[in-house]
């Protein structure tokens, strides 16, 4: 898609939510192409995610950090678990959302003047732009009042939090639901999958990390959370079947052993550019994991986060767009996920997308822009 150039500015409040990378990642693909459609553009992140990851996927962008809790959403314990009961006095502690609260957010927004706050998917952020009478955008796949309610744990002690969530919801000017969404909520309009596209050429990466064209690639990717992989059983079977295997979180620099990678947690790569130089990809099922390997055509073993509502949709979303296959936690942790991965690579992959959601995003906000 030819990306049309509006010769208009614009200043824009970022607030989103902390829980894991998935929510700043779509935030990210949306400012890229917005960037690249305006003559110039000013955001203003508010968020706890470190500020090294928007600037690391936004390096040419006029940008500003601003450390603010925005969104409770769920406590992780890792990657793959919730951790209930703190994240039930977290979210009784910030909901429902206090004047003070609000009245301070919206202070340190009024100092940067915004034409509209764009919100993925911190409910804190539309109560400001309510607060200041400015357009709000909520950016989303679900909402955490949905989350809330579908999860067997949290759906009673939390039905007062829920609907004032809800009320909030409604209440964004323009909400935007990007596949692969959760229930039928109702949004002014639906995108495609939203996700950052690599910067580097795949060659140039491979080449950087020391790989050949034809060499078979494997990246294990858990979406920002450190895990423990058997790392000589991995080594065993790399050898055995002349895989190359990159894992971020394995070491403090990059280190070549053998067939194995090792990469720090923030590794020096652009996460799109490895998912992008991989033949296959594994990984939690996550928003920016799933809409990256999608919208890259790349061939994915998942692990599905069991109690966590939005996984299923996600699952089946994969289902006839790239080759994967399921693996159970389990089996990462021990080893046996080795066996799926010759069969998976045998396979071809999926063809790239030719639409990318944030794209379409990005043209709305500005024609917005220009009235």
């Amino acid at each position: 898609m030819k990306t049309r150039k509006y010769s208009s500015s614009l200043r824009l409040g970022v607030f989103v939510s902390p829980h894991g990378f998935g929510h700043a990642a779509r935030a990210c693909a949306i400012l890229h192409f917005l960037r690249a459609r305006l003559s110039a553009l000013e955001c203003h992140v508010l968020t706890t995610v470190p500020f090294w990851f928007f600037r690391e996927s936004l390096p040419t962008t006029n940008l500003s950090y601003h450390r603010l809790v925005t969104d409770v959403g769920l406590v992780q314990k890792d990657a793959f678990h919730e951790d209930i009961p703190r994240s039930l006095r977290r979210l009784d502690a910030f909901y429902p959302l206090k004047h003070w609260r609000i009245e301070n957010a919206a202070r340190l927004v009024k100092r940067f003047r915004p034409a509209l706050l764009l919100c993925d998917i911190s409910p804190l952020g539309i109560a400001v732009a309510r607060r200041l009478q400015i357009p709000s955008v909520l950016v989303e796949n679900f909402t955490w009042e949905w989350i809330y309610g579908h999860h067997p744990a949290l759906a009673k002690p939390l039905a007062s939090i829920r609907t004032h969530l809800a009320s909030l919801t409604r209440s964004a000017t323009i909400r935007i639901r990007t596949e692969p969404f959760c229930g039928t909520g109702r949004g002014h309009f639906t995108t495609h999958p939203v996700w950052r596209p690599p910067r580097t050429s795949q060659r140039t990466v491979r080449n950087i990390l020391r790989l050949r064209r034809t060499d078979r690639c494997v990246l294990v990717s858990l979406g920002g959370f450190p895990s423990r992989y058997p790392l000589e059983k991995i080594a065993s079977f790399a050898r055995s079947r002349k895989i190359h295997f990159l894992l971020p979180g394995t070491a403090p620099r990059t280190i070549h052993d053998g067939f194995l990678v090792k990469l720090p947690h923030h590794t020096p790569y652009y996460h799109p550019d490895l998912v992008n130089a991989a033949d296959l990809v594994v990984g939690k099922v996550g928003y920016s994991t799933i809409s990256e390997v999608i919208g890259m055509g790349k061939r994915f073993a998942f692990i599905p986060r069991e109690t966590f509502p939005e996984s299923p949709f996600l699952v089946r979303y994969l289902k006839g767009r790239v080759p994967s296959r399921k693996i159970a936690l389990r089996s990462l942790h021990n080893g046996t996920w080795l066996k799926k991965i010759d069969a998976l690579l045998q396979t071809p992959p999926g063809e790239p997308s030719r639409e990318n959601g944030a794209e379409i995003i990005t043209a709305r906000i500005a024609e917005f822009a220009r009235s």
